[in-house]
């Protein structure tokens, strides 16, 4: 039973790590963008 917390933090710190970097993709597309369209403005 004990097995089964250690699985269940695991799984969290996975999800959040995941989350941070599916973020940064995010602003780092989302920058890129609107720096293109500065760039052709």
């Amino acid at each position: 039973m004990n097995t089964h917390p250690m699985f269940e933090k695991k799984d969290n710190n996975t999800l959040r790590l995941i989350g941070l970097v599916l973020l940064g993709i995010t602003i780092c597309i989302y920058a890129v963008l609107v720096a293109r369209f500065l760039i052709i403005s």
